[in-house]
């Protein structure tokens, strides 16, 4: 038997991590209020050299079909089948991963859906009407009192909490 996934490198994890694992790239659904949360959909991320290597796919008991897809194409097919499934999910959350991919922002966007991605300091942000500015210079609009220290729990290293703040776009 053989398994299929990304090496330790590609999936953040600490060398000592035993490879092969498996890389889950999934959709969550949680309600406020009440402490449920719904795997929504998953996917599993294979990197190029698995999906360019078809005999090491068959031994791996992958299909022929599947083919190579990035994580936010693997997130979009997701969110494309909750939305099929009548999930309406108030806000759409990710890291700079999914927020540099800006296919998947114009598919929340033409859906009219809330969305918060991560984006690097020099990610073009579309700004009214054919207009676009790197995300750095919107910072110039942000006061430092301006800034909220939210947390998303604590993490494998500790507290995970970002500095936040809104700007209009």
């Amino acid at each position: 038997p053989c398994e299929a996934g990304p090496s330790p490198e590609e999936s953040g994890a600490e060398a000592r991590t035993p490879w092969p694992l498996l890389m889950p790239c999934c959709a969550m659904y949680a309600t406020v209020g009440v402490r449920v949360t719904v795997t929504a959909g998953r996917e599993l991320y294979l990197p190029e050299e698995w999906t360019s290597d078809r005999e090491r796919c068959r031994r791996a008991g992958i299909a022929d079909e599947v083919e190579f897809a990035t994580k936010p194409q693997l997130a979009q097919r997701m969110l494309q089948r909750a939305f099929e499934a009548g999930y309406m999910p108030r806000w759409v959350l990710g890291d700079e991963v999914y927020g540099r991919d800006g296919k998947l922002r114009a598919f929340l966007e033409q859906r009219h859906q809330r969305y918060v991605l991560a984006v690097a300091s020099n990610t073009p942000v579309e700004r009214g009407l054919r207009k676009t500015t790197p995300a750095q210079i919107l910072l110039e609009e942000v006061y430092p009192e301006d800034f909220q220290r939210l947390s998303a729990g604590d993490g494998a290293k500790g507290p995970r909490e970002s500095d936040w703040a809104r700007v209009r776009l």
